[in-house]
């Protein structure tokens, strides 16, 4: 059962683990969302559970043998947190899946999950958080930690795109080896079942974020305008508007941690971003 199908990893995973002769089920929020279409033939079922509902979530587990959960949040509010979904969602899962009689979880987190600096990230936070529960379980498990997906490297197209400016963290040199979605989910289901394993996940370059800004306006045809914020600035920025926007304080300070520091990973997958981005330029990746 793969939790959080609809997302872009989560429909690459029904793809890939259906490929290799898995019988997948769906979980999902809504059922007949429009964004399993491409996939909704391979499923054997499509069951609606929420990770704030733990009987449903016992009725979306019933039966399987694996569960794989992509569940984060994306876009937080101030009355949905990374520590509710993240955190806790994902517990209320784990929890869930044991009383089913499940054997296996795996669990998608994130490269660099295990620096110091994470502690002043709260999404960061909270998936550690699970990580350590999931560890002292009661059901094997293993993790995967991917280096940013091919998606999250769309937000700087499309600034670059919209405003012809691209504004980074940092001087730009930290490092990420982003991934394909595609790449990342066969990796999942070429090493899924094996007990107490955490690898990660990345695509065949190691990139700085200066690197990836100058491609997207390579891509768009663009002069190049990068600018620098400080992060001492950036952090103080954070600290005004925490008290006030936490959902808005936490995706900032998960960007300004990944520009600062950045996060590499083991090459697995052989796509290559510059494609990738020359193929989606005019996508929209969500509001900026």
């Amino acid at each position: 059962m793969v939790a959080g199908a609809t997302g872009a990893l989560g429909t690459e995973l029904v793809r890939s683990l259906a490929e290799r002769g898995h019988e997948v089920i769906a979980m999902v929020r809504r059922a007949g969302d429009a964004r399993l279409d491409a996939v909704r033939h391979m499923l054997v079922d499509e069951r609606v559970a929420d990770v704030s509902d733990p009987s449903a979530l016992r009725a979306a587990c019933a039966g399987t043998d694996v569960v794989v959960s992509t569940v984060g949040l994306t876009r937080p509010t101030r009355s949905v947190t990374f520590e509710q979904v993240d955190h806790q969602g994902n517990l209320a899962l784990l929890r869930a899946a044991a009383q089913e009689g499940v054997g296996h979880f795996h669990f998608v987190s994130l490269a660099g999950i295990e620096d110091p600096g994470h502690a002043r990230v709260p999404m960061m936070v909270a998936k550690r958080a699970f990580e350590l529960d999931l560890q002292a379980g009661p059901i094997g498990w293993s993790i995967s930690r991917p280096s940013g997906f091919f998606w999250n490297y769309g937000v700087i197209l499309q600034m670059v795109r919209e405003h012809g400016t691209a504004w980074l963290v940092g001087n730009g040199a930290a490092r990420t080896t982003p991934v394909d979605e595609g790449d990342l989910a066969d990796a999942i289901a070429d090493r899924l079942g094996e007990p107490g394993v955490i690898f990660t996940v990345g695509g065949p370059e190691d990139l700085s974020f200066r690197d990836v800004a100058e491609m997207a306006f390579r891509v768009l045809g663009r002069p190049e305008r990068i600018h620098h914020v400080p992060p001492s600035l950036a952090r103080s920025a954070l600290a005004v508007v925490r008290p006030f926007d936490p959902a808005r304080y936490g995706l900032g300070a998960f960007a300004t941690w990944v520009m600062v520091t950045g996060a590499t990973a083991d090459h697995v997958g052989d796509r290559a971003l510059e494609p990738w981005m020359a193929e989606n330029r005019d996508r929209d990746f969500g509001p900026l």
